[in-house]
């Protein structure tokens, strides 16, 4: 069954009309998103999931109608013809947003945002996280800030045979230990606040997309990620100072508490760094060529932050 068919036959889309094909616009590891749209010119996305997520879309469809009720930056669900939040055609579910019109930025080593985009995707990570607060859902079967390593040390076996694979193991160990001991704020964390999730209409947040990791966790751990990922991309030596603060000043502005940047936050932002290493050595196919886990950029961005500890 093509795109196409899923979007007629699950989704109630009218005034929508099927004569423009709908197009691929991102093609990711977990996702594909297509756009479609009405002869008028109004759109609307279809995300696709490629991983099994049967166990988790509820929380999340929950999730995104709290936040958009309570008009934090997110789009609105559009729902299935029988009233779902979610279709399911072949055991593939596919969710529809109806469109929300921005641009993602350019963050390369030798291209540096302006600190405005900084401040207010920072401002839009608070924001969620103060209506977070609000949100109640019970779900035993969702994802932790634990998930990718302990999916890691399942693959010890072959992560051990990797230059300095055994260091690395008894480094995730080391920070396992230390954020099951900490006590830091708990609430709804989006889990992937990176800059290629964030749309933004000027130097506005437009909608914050992809919420298929969000999960409970710290605060902080949010934070930490989306820091690490605004101000040092892959390839550059030193972190960009002025957008680390940037963004930390537009957290304050809208987060449910201050977060100062001292040791425990470079502390966090190591452990969100060495998560999403943990992930690339678990999904490290049998036949892969990577032989050093120096290799994995994130992994060097650990290591960078970890200097300031």
């Amino acid at each position: 069954m093509n795109i196409q068919q899923f979007i007629s036959q699950i989704f109630a889309l009218y005034p929508f009309d099927f004569s423009f094909t709908p197009a691929l616009l991102k093609e990711g590891i977990d996702n594909n998103i297509y756009v479609f749209k009405h002869t008028n010119g109004n759109k609307a996305v279809l995300r696709v999931s490629k991983r099994d997520v049967a166990e988790t879309i509820k929380f999340e469809t929950k999730l995104l109608c709290h936040f958009f009720e309570h008009q934090a930056p997110v789009a609105e669900l559009l729902p299935t013809r029988n009233g779902n939040l979610w279709g399911v055609i072949d055991g593939v579910i596919v969710v529809a947003f109806y469109f929300v019109p921005g641009i993602t930025v350019l963050i390369k080593n030798n291209v540096k945002p302006d600190a405005r985009y900084a401040y207010s995707a920072g401002k839009a990570l608070g924001q969620l996280h103060t209506t977070g607060l609000s949100f109640t859902y019970d779900d035993s079967k969702r994802r932790t800030i634990f998930t990718e390593y302990e999916r890691a040390l399942l693959r010890r076996d072959s992560i051990i045979k990797l230059e300095d694979g055994p260091k690395f193991l008894d480094t995730i160990e080391l920070y396992l230990k230390w954020a099951r001991e900490r006590r830091d704020k708990l609430g709804i964390i989006h889990n992937d606040f990176i800059p290629d999730n964030i749309l933004f209409n000027k130097f506005s947040v437009s909608a914050v997309v992809d919420f298929d990791w969000s999960c409970r966790g710290p605060l902080i751990k949010d934070l930490g990620i989306a820091l690490a990922e605004w101000s040092l991309p892959d390839g550059l030596e030193h972190h960009w100072e002025e957008i680390f603060m940037s963004f930390l000043e537009g957290y304050n502005k809208s987060a449910p508490q201050k977060i100062s940047p001292d040791n425990n936050l470079y502390k966090w932002i190591c452990f969100s760094c060495l998560a999403d290493a943990c992930t690339f050595f678990a999904d490290l196919p049998t036949d892969s060529h990577i032989s050093k886990i120096s290799q994995c950029r994130r992994y060097r961005k650990f290591i960078y932050f970890e200097k300031y500890l």
